[in-house]
């Protein structure tokens, strides 16, 4: 399943818990709560390793690799700027998760920058 598949299932599972816990949110019920809360904070730790991966896999990409040639650097970052751009419109889209977005946008600016740096010319 591609990052982007996960993130919207994730968004589905999220809603679907928050739909299936409203009552008990509402409810005097502490220990159906403390239930309740364990299992969103299970689905926002799912969120934080989905990010945490991605984020990772656009840092390995903008280390530099001296045994690939320029031609094969730009297609990888090219890729990547593809990938990041799918992860930041799935963290908003789906999760409206700013900070998220903003982390991996900032990512697709060295992306570009690094792009910049290997194809100088184009």
């Amino acid at each position: 399943m591609e990052i982007d598949q996960a993130i919207i299932q994730l968004g589905n599972n999220l809603d679907a818990w928050f739909d299936k816990n409203r009552a008990t949110f509402e409810s005097q019920d502490r220990a159906a709560q403390g239930t309740a809360l364990l299992r969103g904070f299970d689905l926002v730790k799912k969120l934080d390793r989905l990010k945490a991966d991605g984020m990772a896999a656009i840092a390995a990409l903008l280390a530099r690799n001296e045994s690939i040639s320029s031609a094969e650097r730009v297609a990888s970052l090219l890729r990547g700027f593809e990938f990041a751009a799918r992860l930041a419109d799935s963290l908003y889209d789906e999760l409206l998760d700013t900070d998220g977005e903003r982390a991996v946008r900032r990512s697709m600016d060295a992306l570009v920058q690094a792009l910049d740096k290997v194809a100088r010319g184009r």
